[in-house]
């Protein structure tokens, strides 16, 4: 499987969580940050195996097109998560009394 099907695998991952319908960021953050996690692993190996093959006429965009840019990527929903965790925790912490409609 290619680095490209790899990569649209996980962003449809992502667009498939944002579907699910609760409420928990939690859950949220730990799906989105383990494939973050898989992308940055993926992403590295990918680089490696790029740069590697440099030699044999890699061009440099294709060195930052399937290894860099989506690394970045991966590391944004690395943060995200973490944010997300931190933005939960902080709520739980402060949340004001239930509210109970009806």
């Amino acid at each position: 499987m290619g680095p490209v099907v790899i990569h649209f695998a996980g962003v449809f991952f992502i667009s498939a969580v944002a579907l699910i319908p609760t409420d928990r960021a939690v859950f949220f953050a730990i799906l989105i940050g383990t494939t973050g996690l898989i992308g940055i692993a993926v992403s590295t190996v990918v680089t490696i195996h790029v740069v590697k093959s440099a030699l044999r006429g890699v061009d440099v965009t294709d060195r930052f097109a399937y290894g860099l840019l989506p690394g970045v990527g991966y590391v944004a929903l690395l943060v995200t998560a973490g944010l997300m965790l931190g933005v939960s925790r902080l709520h739980s912490t402060f949340s004001p009394a239930p509210y109970f409609c009806c």
